[in-house]
């Protein structure tokens, strides 16, 4: 569709255990891997728990960057909080417990992202 490839140029997809650009009916690594994709095959948006279960993450966004992709949304370099070991076995974290937002600088914050 050429309404829709362009921004799905820059996103990373997952095809069962396989991440990558969907290019040409493939689905293509940032290790230059591919894997057909066939008319039945169920692809989804990685989510950035996978690229980090990958152990590419990195990869990932060394190679959006060099390649100066926009992507539609933030995918890669999207923010991820993993259990730390003290955290794992726990329904609740309290990671951030006490922690208070600042009004002030918190607008002054979301003024800078785009």
């Amino acid at each position: 569709n050429p309404v829709i490839a362009p921004i799905l140029k820059s996103l990373v997809f997952k095809m069962g255990n396989d991440l990558g650009y969907y290019v040409d009916k493939k689905l293509k690594s940032v290790k230059k891997k591919s894997v057909a994709v066939k008319d039945d095959s169920l692809l989804k948006i990685a989510h950035c728990f996978d690229l980090f279960e990958s152990g590419d993450w990195a990869s990932y966004q060394k190679d959006i960057f060099d390649r100066e992709l926009k992507q539609p949304f933030k995918q890669v370099f999207r923010e991820l909080y993993v259990k730390t070991v003290d955290e794992k076995g726990r329904d609740k974290s309290l990671r951030y417990a006490g922690h208070q937002v600042q009004p002030a600088k918190t607008v002054a914050l979301l003024k800078t992202r785009r």
